[in-house]
């Protein structure tokens, strides 16, 4: 469906000389992947909605986006499958929200986090194959990751030693620790279809 979408507007865009016809394949594959990003952002928002939460919803994708557009990491083989991965991923993060919450798991979560940097900087960019990139966009892929990443965690540390925010900043840095999980699982199944 979302094919089919993407190839109709295209075909309106070159009709109307808005899109070059040698270029169509191109315009389809960009279009696809706004219509299964829009599905994604709206799915979230709507189950942030129906949890009562809409704060997480907003905080996940500006984090998320943010931070996973520079970091790479895992991509499924379907819109489908990549709106359903984005969903429970969007599910698991306000899952373990809770249970830290509930635990008290302060200190144990900023271990991870450290572990989770690690991971990420020695990892990011995980490539996806759709989007290959050459050695220099490597590198400043890699110098972006770390800069924001490193931001986050200097303004979630800010937080937590004013205690302001803390509920907001305990849930940012289970998204960064997900992200790092992803990006293992992206590295992963990239070595399993080399």
């Amino acid at each position: 469906m979302i094919h089919t979408i993407a190839q109709k507007t295209a075909d309106i865009f070159c009709i109307q000389n808005v899109a070059d016809k040698e270029k169509k394949e191109i315009y389809v594959y960009g279009i696809e992947l706004l219509i299964s990003s829009l599905i994604g952002i709206v799915l979230v928002l709507g189950l942030s909605i129906g949890l009562g939460k809409v704060w997480s919803g907003v905080v996940f994708l500006a984090v998320f986006i943010l931070v996973r557009q520079y970091t790479g990491g895992y991509h499924a083989d379907t819109y489908v499958r990549c709106n359903a991965a984005f969903v429970l991923t969007y599910l698991l993060t306000v899952g373990i929200w809770i249970f830290c919450r509930v635990h008290d798991l302060k200190v144990a979560v900023w271990f991870i986090l450290l572990g989770a940097y690690i991971i990420m900087a020695v990892l990011a960019p995980v490539e996806n194959k759709n989007k290959p990139l050459d050695d220099e966009e490597v590198k400043k892929y890699k110098w972006k990751s770390i800069v924001i990443y490193s931001a986050f965690i200097m303004v979630v540390l800010a937080a937590d030693i004013t205690g302001v925010f803390y509920e907001v900043c305990l849930y940012i840095k289970i998204i960064l620790i997900i992200i790092a999980v992803l990006m293992v699982l992206g590295k992963f199944k990239e070595n399993l279809t080399e």
